[in-house]
C-alpha cells in the first residue's frame, strides 16, 4: 500500500513537472548539452589541443574553424565541447560526493540524536561559517589543481546543505505516528531509515542536488578564471573564459571567450529552471 501511494505521488509529481514549461525547456537544453559533449567527439574529428599555425586568433569561420581559434591557434569549438565535458563532470561528480557525505550525516544526526546530533551539527555550522570559495581555493592550492582535485574538494565542502536539509526532514518525519508504530513493533533503525525516512526525504534531496550541480559549475568556472581550477592544456568552460582577462581579447576578440561564457550561462539557467520545476512539482503545498 505504501509503495503504491509513493508511486502515485511521484507519477503525479512528474505529470506536474511536464506542465512546467521552463523546467521542460531546461531539461531539453541540458540533455542536449550532455549529448553533445559526450557523443559529438565520436562523430566529428574534434581536437582541442592541436594548433593551426596559420590561424592564430582567427575569427568565426576562418580556416574552417566554426567558432574561430584562440590565441595559439586551437579550435574554439573543439575546446568548447571538451570543456563542457569537464565542467559538467565537475558539477555532477562533486554533487555526488556531497550527497554521499551529507545525506548519511543528516540521517544520523536527525534519527540517532544525542551526542551524534550535537557533533555533526556543530561541524556543519563550522563549515558553513567560512566562505566556501576561500576554503576551496586554499584546499586546491595545497593539493594542486586538476579536474579530480577540484571536483572532490568542491564535493567535500558542499555536503553541509544536504546534511541540514536531511536533518530537518528527518526530525519532522520521525515524529509521525507510523514511525512510532514501526519502532513499537521492533523494526530496526536501518529498516525505518530505508523504508520511511529516505523516501520522504527524496524530494528535497533531488531539488537541492540540481542547485548544487549549478553551483559547482559556477565555482569551477570562477576558480579556473582565477587560474586555480582546471589547468591548460585541458579545456573547461572556466579556463576558456580566463582568456578574457586580457583587455585586448575582451574588447576585440569576443569569439575566444563569449562561447564558453554563454555555455556556462545556458547550462546553469537550464539546471536552475529544472530545479524550480522539480520544487513546484514535488512540493504538494505549491499546488494546493
Amino acid at each position: 500500500m505504501e509503495k503504491e501511494v509513493r508511486s502515485s505521488y511521484f507519477k503525479e509529481s512528474f505529470a506536474r513537472l511536464k506542465t512546467h514549461k521552463l523546467a521542460m525547456a531546461g531539461l531539453i537544453v541540458l540533455s542536449a548539452e550532455i549529448l553533445i559533449v559526450v557523443f559529438l567527439p565520436f562523430i566529428l574529428p574534434l581536437d582541442p589541443y592541436s594548433t593551426d599555425m596559420g590561424a592564430f586568433s582567427s575569427g568565426i569561420g576562418v580556416g574552417g574553424h566554426i567558432l574561430g581559434t584562440d590565441t595559439i591557434g586551437r579550435d574554439i569549438f573543439s575546446r568548447l565541447v571538451f570543456g563542457g565535458r569537464v565542467s559538467l563532470f565537475v558539477g555532477f561528480f562533486s554533487t555526488a560526493v556531497s550527497l554521499l557525505i551529507g545525506v548519511p550525516l543528516g540521517l544520523i544526526a536527525g534519527f540517532v540524536r544525542g551526542a551524534a546530533e550535537a557533533v555533526i551539527m556543530q561541524i556543519t555550522d563550522i563549515f558553513m561559517s567560512f566562505p566556501a570559495i576561500i576554503l576551496i581555493m586554499v584546499a586546491v592550492a595545497i593539493v594542486g589543481p586538476s579536474v579530480w582535485s577540484v571536483s572532490i574538494i568542491i564535493g567535500l565542502l558542499g555536503w553541509t546543505q544536504f546534511a541540514r536539509i536531511v536533518y530537518s526532514k528527518v526530525l519532522s518525519v520521525s515524529q509521525m505516528d507510523y514511525i512510532e508504530s514501526a519502532k513499537a513493533i521492533g523494526t530496526g533503525r536501518l529498516s525505518i531509515i530505508m523504508k520511511y525516512i529516505l523516501p520522504n526525504s527524496a524530494a528535497p534531496i533531488l531539488i537541492t542536488s540540481t542547485y548544487s550541480i549549478a553551483n559547482a559549475i559556477l565555482t569551477e568556472s570562477a576558480m579556473s578564471f582565477l587560474g586555480m581550477g582546471v589547468q591548460p592544456p585541458a579545456a573547461s568552460w572556466g579556463n576558456m573564459v580566463y582568456e578574457a582577462q586580457s583587455i585586448a581579447i575582451l574588447s576585440t576578440k569576443p569569439w575566444i571567450w563569449v562561447p564558453a561564457g554563454m555555455a556556462i550561462v545556458i547550462a546553469v539557467l537550464s539546471i536552475n529552471f529544472l530545479g524550480d520545476g522539480m520544487r513546484d512539482a514535488l512540493d504538494p503545498k505549491v499546488n494546493i
